[in-house]
């Protein structure tokens, strides 16, 4: 991830200005995830006793899920507020869909391991790694500093504040989950839908706009050739939430193709001004977006064709990461 090419394609910072762990050669990853802290504990411990006098711990990262309610009902949340890991794609039946779309192939996930030799049974995944560290201070008070510029309508009043607006014209959900898309009247009405796709119902970007992170990275249409692109998301959170202290997220994705899934949506969607190339040039992803912005289109008020020009970026700063191959359970097994 830190190699020129790569580099200067997703717009990243300088490999010099990441924590200086990500500018060492990283050969392998261990993840460990339980919903239990003590038992999570032992197992890291276990696991670096058995690496001793093989292995040279370079980096351990923390992260713990953070928790909120609405309309009693609780929600993993990010450090910005807002609701997270909604929408993936589905590959098995009996699981409830969470987008509007059909069964994924497994082969936008899984590839067969070139590491193994009945490759034909055994498949790993190319895992994405990022540490973003997320600027909430600086993020809330340019949600200020935009919801002051716009209008709600007469049904919004009461129901939320020019702030939750604002937030939701970034993000493109309310902090509850809810899609823009789909309610003028969100937060205590509309549940968190996923079914629907932006080129039947806001075409023109006067609802949701194109810089909406959730649209940027998962167009739902537009015209858009969108399901190959999917990526499986699984990040968590890292750092305390109410402090002084760094924190932000720790992503991560898997999927088969590097260049076609992750890279692609970080370069030609997020990081790109020009995309979608629907109407004029919408900028770059509000939250994730890197590089040179020119600002954003704004609409004022919900569905209004009035908009407004407003630079909001720059609150998300990769620190370091790593592209790693997740091997197969076959592989595991004979290594």
């Amino acid at each position: 991830m830190k190699s020129k090419k790569v580099n200067t394609n997703l717009n990243d910072p300088d490999p010099n200005e990441w924590e200086q762990e990500y500018n060492k050669d990283i050969h392998a990853m261990i993840l460990l995830a339980d919903d239990d802290a003590p038992t999570l504990d032992i197992e890291m411990g276990l696991i670096k006793t058995s690496l001793a006098g093989i292995a040279v711990i370079i980096k351990e990262e923390i992260g713990n899920n953070i928790v909120d309610i609405f309309g009693g009902r609780k929600r993993n949340i990010e450090h910005f507020g807002y609701a997270d890991g909604i929408s993936q794609p589905t590959y098995f039946t009996g699981v409830p869909l969470t987008s509007p779309f059909e069964l994924q192939p497994l082969n936008i996930l899984l590839v067969k391991d070139p590491f193994i030799n009945n490759a034909d049974y055994n498949y790993g995944s190319f895992l994405v790694f990022r540490k973003l560290e997320q600027d909430v201070e600086g993020f809330n008070n340019k949600v200020s500093e935009l919801s002051a510029n716009l209008n709600l309508n007469a049904n919004q009043q009461g129901k939320m504040t020019k702030e939750d607006y604002a937030g939701a014209l970034a993000v493109g959900r309310f902090r509850d989950g809810t899609p823009l898309i789909k309610s003028d009247i969100p937060l205590d009405q509309a549940p968190a839908f996923n079914d629907f796709k932006y080129e039947n119902t806001d075409r023109g970007a006067h609802k949701c706009p194109f810089h909406a992170h959730i649209r940027k990275t998962n167009p739902r249409g537009q015209g858009v050739l969108v399901s190959e692109r999917y990526i499986t998301r699984r990040g968590i959170p890292y750092g305390q939430q109410n402090t002084n202290d760094k924190k932000g997220l720790l992503f991560m994705c898997f999927q088969s193709n590097l260049k076609r899934q992750f890279n692609f949506l970080q370069k030609a969607w997020a990081n790109a001004p020009g995309f979608p190339p629907l109407r004029g040039k919408p900028g770059i992803d509000a939250l994730i977006g890197q590089g040179h912005n020119g600002g954003q289109s704004w609409p004022i008020e919900y569905g209004s064709h009035d908009e407004i020009n407003f630079d909001f970026s720059g609150f998300i700063k990769m620190k370091g990461g790593e592209y790693f191959f997740a091997p197969s359970i076959g592989f595991l097994k004979n290594i």
